[in-house]
């Protein structure tokens, strides 16, 4: 016996409605009406006139007189005698000689002591030489 093949149904579209409110109507703008500006306008008296400054009668000055100043008497000049001139003769030191310069470092639970000529703190013997 065969089977009677499937069969697939399908349910019709469904459709989806919405609803727009109709465009609102705005006012017309309102306007505001202002009055013109007052202006007011005040009289001024006219300018005052000044008087004459006073004028102050001034005694005439007192002249004092002073004695005439003292003279001083010219400085005093010291003459010097011209430098001695004295030989003098001094033995050559002994040209100095300088130690060359020491580290020393713990390598290895001992302490290395050597020259250290690019002073670097670590004795030559120490660095590797390439």
């Amino acid at each position: 016996m065969v089977a009677a093949p499937a069969t697939t149904s399908y349910a019709a579209p469904m459709t989806t409605s919405y609803e727009v409110a109709a465009p609102m109507m705005m006012a017309a703008p309102m306007t505001t009406a202002y009055a013109a500006p007052q202006i007011q306008y005040q009289e001024v008296a006219a300018p005052m006139m000044m008087q004459a400054p006073m004028t102050t009668a001034y005694a005439a000055p007192v002249q004092q007189m002073y004695e005439a100043p003292m003279m001083m008497a010219a400085p005093m000049t010291t003459a010097y005698a011209a430098p001695q001139q004295q030989q003098v003769f001094m033995e050559q030191a002994a040209p100095m000689a300088y130690a060359a310069p020491m580290a020393a470092a713990s390598y290895g639970g001992a302490v290395v002591v050597g020259q250290d000529l690019n002073r670097d703190g670590i004795p030559d013997v120490l660095q590797q030489r390439y």
